[in-house]
């Protein structure tokens, strides 16, 4: 018998996914959730609602994803409905067959099926009920991590075998951005910025560091990291390592179970969501007031050279990209597994000579372009 109902519509968007943590948070800290049943609905949940933008609504903003929560006897059911035509569920191939590992496809329905106690599927398919027992017992937890391990082990086997683009839902990718007190990168950044009387260009150099100093509790009650960066100026005359560093300015960094944020220049973007998965989308001015802007996974996983050194794990964010016959702006981030960011790159080139076939970066006349290319990383 269901003691309390609640609804949440949410429109089709990547964004929806991401405040997924939210509402799970909540509602788990309302019935006194214990923490490894949180994890399990936050990720069963969120494989759902996945699905549902994505392969349901078809990222169609106009389409709904609804999420009801069901409080029964010692028992919590979420029901996420959207308003596709469906799928077939009853004929899904398993993930764990050898055949089937390489297989992208899949892997999020197996995942909320070894995470929840119940699964069950409505209306063709475009509606997903799961159900989760409180208290659960061990032997679930046990064997629902031995599941997990399971699939974990069998996509890093396979990355490793692929050369390729390859990301799977059960990898969330939160290695491509490690946080921990001490851990540093150190970046060689060029820029060129052109004068819009003479359109000389003039470059300038310098080396930065960053490195995660100290964790601390923020007013939103969270944990939070600071990010010091430190600058050496460019010298023809002396090396690097004869200059000493001097502190820049102070960044933050918050971490959440979907996603990575940051304050930069007290202004906040979300970095990166998780799953890291290719053609994901996000609003990553979506904590600031800078306007729309859509960040998207180009790829992930894939082997890349950065700056002469060579990353087996690395997945490319598009920030940002617009030319016209006389502009061009482009913004793109690289991160590497284990590592963090590795590459940066901020185009904003315009040109009123207008020479066919010449795009406006190689006559660019006014505005500037900055990249970061990583040079080592450690910690302290």
């Amino acid at each position: 018998m269901v003691k309390e109902k609640e609804l949440h519509v949410l429109p089709s968007t990547p964004q929806s996914i991401a405040h997924v943590e939210k509402i799970a948070h909540e509602i788990c800290k309302r019935y006194n959730v214990p923490e490894d049943t949180f994890g399990n609905i936050l990720i069963a949940v969120t494989e759902a609602v996945n699905n549902a933008v994505y392969h349901g609504n078809k990222t169609d903003k106009n389409k709904k994803v609804t999420i009801e929560l069901f409080n029964q006897k010692n028992q919590l059911v979420f029901s996420i409905k959207d308003e596709g035509k469906g799928f077939d569920y009853k004929n899904l191939p398993n993930p764990t067959l050898p055949e089937n590992i390489p297989k992208i496809g899949g892997r999020g329905i197996f995942i909320i099926h070894q995470l929840a106690d119940k699964v069950e599927f409505k209306e063709n398919g475009s509606r997903v009920n799961i159900h989760f027992n409180l208290p659960i017992s061990v032997y679930q937890k046990s064997k629902k991590t031995i599941i997990a391990i399971f699939i974990l082990i069998s996509s890093i086997l396979i990355s490793c075998k692929k050369n390729n683009i390859n990301s799977t839902t059960t990898d969330f990718g939160k290695d491509y951005y490690p946080i921990e007190v001490g851990r540093y990168i150190v970046y060689d950044v060029d820029s060129t910025a052109y004068d819009e009387i003479t359109h000389i260009p003039t470059t300038y150099k310098y080396r930065l560091k960053e490195i995660i100093t100290e964790a601390f509790i923020n007013d939103e009650g969270k944990t939070a990291y600071r990010l010091e960066r430190y600058i050496k100026p460019y010298d023809s005359t002396k090396s690097y390592d004869q200059i000493s560093w001097k502190i820049k300015d102070v960044w933050t960094i918050i971490p959440y179970t979907n996603s990575i944020e940051k304050i930069e220049e007290n202004i906040r973007y979300v970095k990166l969501i998780f799953p890291v998965k290719k053609s994901a989308q996000w609003n990553g001015n979506i904590k600031n007031t800078l306007g729309t802007k859509n960040y998207t996974y180009e790829y992930a996983d894939f082997s890349e050279t950065v700056n002469n050194l060579f990353f087996s794990k690395v997945t490319k964010i598009k920030q940002y990209e617009y030319r016209t016959s006389i502009k061009y702006q482009n913004e793109v981030e690289k991160y590497a597994k284990g590592i963090g960011m590795i590459y940066k790159e901020i185009v904003d080139l315009e040109s009123q000579t207008i020479i066919p076939n010449v795009p406006v970066e190689n006559r660019a006349e006014s505005g500037f372009l900055y990249k970061m290319n990583v040079v080592e990383w450690g910690r302290e």
